[in-house]
């Protein structure tokens, strides 16, 4: 998982290492979920930038946080 994304779920109040462990955590396949929600909405802000004419902007976030 980007280490960026999982700095950020630290900050919102998710116990990452215990999201990482299972049992005593959540399963992997929900973490995965949660990395692909924060993916999505930082596709979503590069594309409006993209859609303003702010590429290079947009193309800055995504290699920030790691997304393709």
């Amino acid at each position: 998982m980007n280490e960026r994304i999982l700095e950020l779920m630290t900050k919102a109040g998710f116990d990452v290492e215990k999201l990482r462990m299972y049992p005593g955590g959540w399963p992997r396949e929900d973490l995965l979920v949660l990395q692909d929600f924060a993916e999505l909405i930082v596709r979503e802000c590069a594309q409006k930038l993209e859609d303003d004419g702010m590429v290079e902007v947009a193309m800055e976030i995504k290699e920030y946080f790691g997304v393709k």
